[in-house]
């Protein structure tokens, strides 16, 4: 098991998202959350964009780091 970091923010159907989650954003980019400068952040820019600028709509929880790597291979 591993222990987990909520950020506080939900996903489109109401799932918590966590660091270290797998989220596909606007249905088409697969990212993972991180934490960087203060903020949870997806890969979208160089350096992460913060979470916290998404609306839930946007985000979907598709997965872990820890078990889905799958996921992260096809970028």
């Amino acid at each position: 098991k591993y222990l987990m970091q909520s950020t506080g923010l939900k996903d489109k159907n109401g799932k918590e998202i966590y660091k270290g989650d797998i989220v596909l954003i606007y249905g088409e980019k697969i990212s993972k959350v991180f934490y960087s400068q203060g903020s949870f952040c997806v890969d979208i820019l160089n350096g992460g964009t913060p979470l916290h600028g998404f609306s839930p709509k946007q985000l979907e929880v598709i997965g872990n780091i820890w078990e889905n790597k799958e996921f992260l291979e096809e970028e």
